[in-house]
């Protein structure tokens, strides 16, 4: 047993188990039939590969990862093997990434957990682009005190993920077992500087056990495996502290963290998890709130309109009749609800059944499939802050089914 699991034993004797806890996982499903599951998912859902419904459906994976993932998140015990952090705390589990309309699948997941009242979200994806369409959901989740914990990636130094680059995110990078970041671990930069802002913090990411669809065990690496354990971690702190916020569990965390090596020092802009120091400090800061270093409005960076290249590409390039389909970052609720009124009217009038439309329930984001004439006629609006495609690039990418791939 690696050190990390020796140190969460102790969290774990002090009767931190994920008791009465909810935590958030989106990813390729979770194998529900595993026994390292029993009785652990309180709700699954798989979103349609439409992006425009979501369906109760038993728990399933399309491939390895979301088991994986999950198992690390909160797992049981198998084959004599502890697998997961937070082992009776509560799955809420979306079926977000092995198929097509990813980005609008990811924010309507979002959005479910935030029903769902969860606490922390193990959210271990990313896209390889920049993009801002997942800013104005995350705000949504903060401001109802969730605490998002996200892998930066596997791209190596000086390369980062979507949203694993976000300040509204824990971004979690991946070490060696002698606490060395591993060399596929990614890192955020300031433009022309060494300084490092993400990762924030580095956990174990190499060769780490945990369930497999089929009822096993294997080992797997990555950022994301690095990830899920520290989502674990997170709800055993909220745990100990229910009064303690996101933003505290997340100051504790990094805070906590045992510094890089020097030379490693341009590659996360803290060091490695240490579980019950981690614990320590939030309990310190419980008791004297006013030692607080992290901001509660640390996500307060201006809004600039975005337009995603893609998007723009395929509006000057198909008939203004083609179908297209698009993702709208609205200023305000007040500008959905214009929105919303005003594809209502063209949906009444729509006898080919054109249209599709869904509004996010926390944040003013919509998504809209509708013809091209129409996207490029709302992208020009003033009320629109950022206006995406719906999915990645497909010709970019080197196969099929790229997002299972560990993160």
């Amino acid at each position: 047993m690696n050190f990390y699991k020796d140190e969460v034993k102790k969290l774990w004797n002090l009767n931190l188990l994920g008791q009465g806890m909810k935590i958030g996982h989106l990813d390729t499903g979770i194998d529900g039939s595993h026994p390292a599951f029993f009785r652990r998912i309180a709700s699954f859902r798989r979103f349609s590969y439409s992006g425009f419904k979501e369906e109760s459906v038993p728990a399933y994976d399309t491939s390895w990862h979301g088991t994986h993932t999950a198992g690390l998140v909160s797992g049981g015990i198998v084959s004599g093997h502890p697998i997961g952090s937070a082992f009776e705390a509560q799955l809420y589990a979306g079926m977000v990434i092995e198929e097509g309309n990813i980005i609008a699948r990811i924010l309507c997941g979002l959005d479910w957990l935030i029903d769902c009242g969860v606490q922390v979200v193990n959210l271990s994806l990313g896209l390889p682009f920049p993009t801002p369409v997942f800013k104005a959901i995350l705000r949504a989740m903060h401001q109802h005190d969730i605490l998002v914990v996200c892998p930066i990636g596997n791209a190596g130094a000086g390369r980062a993920h979507t949203p694993g680059y976000y300040p509204e995110v824990l971004s979690v990078g991946a070490a060696t077992d002698d606490g060395c970041i591993a060399p596929f671990s990614g890192s955020y930069h300031l433009d022309g500087t060494p300084v490092c802002c993400k990762p924030d913090v580095i956990g174990l990411g190499v060769d780490i056990l945990s369930a497999v669809p089929g009822g096993g065990l294997q080992t797997r690496s990555g950022t994301s495996i690095a990830c899920a354990q520290i989502a674990g971690l997170a709800v055993l702190l909220r745990q100990s502290a229910p009064k303690s916020s996101a933003t505290m569990v997340k100051e504790a965390i990094i805070s906590s963290s045992s510094p890089c090596k020097p030379e490693q020092a341009h590659r996360a802009a803290h060091g490695l998890v240490n579980p019950l120091k981690a614990w320590q400090y939030l309990i310190h800061l419980m008791q004297e709130p006013s030692l607080s270093l992290l901001s509660p409005e640390e996500n307060s960076e201006p809004s600039v309109k975005f337009i995603d290249p893609r998007l723009q590409n395929k509006c000057l390039t198909t008939p203004e009749t083609a179908i297209c389909e698009s993702i709208f970052v609205f200023k305000d609720k007040n500008d959905i609800r214009q929105f919303r009124y005003f594809i209502d009217s063209h949906i009444r009038t729509d006898a080919q059944n054109l249209y599709r439309v869904k509004i996010l329930k926390y944040a003013p984001v919509a998504i809209l499939k509708a013809p091209n004439k129409l996207i490029r006629e709302i992208i020009g609006w003033h009320s629109v802050n950022i206006a995406s495609a719906c999915d990645i690039d497909r010709i970019a990418l080197p196969r099929r089914g790229w997002l299972t791939a560990p993160f």
